[in-house]
């Protein structure tokens, strides 16, 4: 996984299910193809409702989520 040195931005190798994600995300990026990008905004119903995540999200937060589906490296590309 990498980090922007901003913070804002992760790029990661992930095989996912339906567990892995809250509902919101699961079904934003639903379809989604190499390249595809998509900006979600996402209820809390969705997502965190009103628990949120303490120092992090709020309770009952909508998310904005910006997604892209990239192709994986291979070894010795940069």
């Amino acid at each position: 996984m990498e980090l922007s040195e901003d913070g804002s931005t992760i790029t990661a190798k992930y095989n996912f299910d339906r567990n892995d994600l809250f509902a919101g995300l699961f079904y934003g990026i639903e379809g989604m193809r190499i390249g595809g990008k998509r900006i979600l905004k996402i209820s809390p119903h969705l997502a965190y409702r009103e628990r949120g995540i303490e120092g992090i999200i709020p309770p009952n937060a909508v998310l904005k989520v910006e997604v892209e589906i990239i192709p994986e490296k291979k070894e010795g590309e940069i």
